[in-house]
């Protein structure tokens, strides 16, 4: 962190810059430094500004425990044409279930077991919640 600090202190608008600042923060346990990196109202300059930026403000959104935001910015991600990857689904199928949408839940990883069949959905949670609680709301297992 220390360093990607530095980095977004030489280039605050870098995209490339922000995204590795935002992944970092979310994985050191500071989802809120991420939602900062991923804001939709953040300048961003470089070849990178397009899409990886909402697949980090709605992991951080989800990890601050703003599940209503957190969907919204994997969805416009993914309908702008940007890449569709497995741990944003596993992140909006775990918002549904916090939003009591157990059904909706459910849906979304059979679409993932479908599309990416050796993709261990077990392993990703618990290397991306170890050290996080996990949403109490409507959360059944």
């Amino acid at each position: 962190m220390r360093l990607s600090e530095r980095a977004v202190s030489l280039a605050p608008n870098d995209g490339n810059v922000l995204d590795f600042y935002g992944v970092g923060a979310i994985l050191s346990g500071n989802p809120e430094l991420g939602v900062s990196a991923g804001s939709r109202e953040r300048k961003r300059t470089g070849p990178n500004t397009r899409f990886a930026y909402l697949n980090i403000l709605g992991v951080a959104h989800f990890h601050t425990g703003v599940f209503e935001a957190a969907a919204p910015a994997f969805e416009e991600g993914n309908s702008g044409g940007g890449p569709l990857f497995a741990p944003g689904i596993i992140y909006l199928a775990a918002k549904r279930q916090a939003m009591c949408q157990p059904d909706e839940g459910k849906r979304l990883l059979d679409l993932l077991e479908e599309s990416w069949p050796q993709f261990s959905v077990e392993a990703v949670l618990l290397r991306l919640l170890r050290k996080r609680q996990s949403p109490t709301r409507c959360w059944t297992t």
